[in-house]
């Protein structure tokens, strides 16, 4: 009498526990199920920051987001971005690029515009030039902009107190600054001169020589290239950086390798995150002012 009970007893047990797991699986299929799925490849795919926010982002839209990474290196992205696009692969649905890439792509028919994703109020929260030149084409907009880099001037403070300077404030003290000597392989200044990047350094001291980027003929604008040129002359600047692109140059100045160096404001997680930023360290300073205060 007491086994049957007890059989009968195991048996709704068994029965009530296969209920249970039965609903948390129902329940875990339906937390996993997803409205949409969306495909994104951007530069930021091994972020664990961005990660996070695209995670929080698939919750709130119950939409399945994927991340693709793609390469770091500029000239490498462009070119697997742009074999992807020509080839009509529909695989990737956003692709972050930058703004040489998507003044390329805009004109070629390789993207779809997002006139309705840009609404007045998007559209005013940028500056109207950089849209129009950047974002549009034909009255239609290409590019939602992400990030808002600003080119800064950075400075290393241990080239400061070894050229006994209060700061690089001006034209002469620029001048003393570069010229010093800081040891074997070390430059007061630094860049990178490759040519995805030299036009930011020559259109940066161009504008701070009071020059004309279109101008060629302009006095200040010689002066500036002539300045440069000179620099790496009397071997105030190294002569690889003609080859070097921003992640060597960035490298070499944590390394203290370099004094100063013009470098965007995007940079500055990578100087954080070095371990040597700081007041005594690398850190922003004022733009010297050569013979005109100007904005970039």
């Amino acid at each position: 009498m007491y086994r049957k009970i007890f059989c009968i007893l195991l048996c709704i047990g068994l029965i009530l526990s296969s209920c249970n797991n039965y609903e948390k699986n129902e329940e875990k299929e339906i937390s996993n199920y997803y409205e949409d799925e969306l495909n994104i490849m951007h530069i930021e795919a091994d972020n664990p920051d961005f990660k996070n926010y695209i995670n929080d982002v698939s919750r709130k839209l119950n939409m399945k987001i994927n991340i693709i990474p793609c390469p770091d290196d500029a000239n490498n992205r462009q070119a697997e971005i742009s074999t992807l696009l020509l080839s009509g692969n529909s695989n990737i649905d956003l692709i972050s690029v930058n703004d040489e890439m998507v003044s390329e792509f805009k004109v070629k028919g390789y993207i779809e515009n997002l006139d309705d994703i840009m609404s007045k109020n998007i559209v005013e929260s940028y500056p109207k030039d950089y849209v129009e030149s950047v974002a549009m084409y034909k009255n239609h907009f290409y590019s939602v902009p992400y990030l808002m880099d600003i080119m800064m001037f950075w400075v290393n403070e241990k080239y400061i107190k070894y050229s006994e300077l209060e700061g690089v404030k001006n034209l002469d003290d620029f001048s003393l600054f570069v010229s010093n000597d800081y040891g074997t392989n070390m430059y007061g200044y630094g860049s990178a001169w490759d040519e995805t990047y030299i036009y930011n350094d020559l259109s940066q001291f161009i504008n701070m020589f009071d020059g004309d980027y279109y101008n060629w003929n302009n006095d200040n604008t010689k002066e500036a290239v002539k300045f440069l040129h000179d620099m790496l002359k009397h071997g105030y600047t190294p002569q690889n950086q003609m080859i070097d692109r921003y992640e060597q140059m960035e490298q070499k100045f944590i390394d203290g390798k370099y004094g100063c160096v013009f470098m965007y404001s995007g940079a500055i997680n990578i100087f954080l995150n070095s371990g040597k930023y700081g007041e005594d360290g690398i850190h922003v300073a004022e733009l010297p002012m050569f013979k005109k205060m100007q904005l970039i």
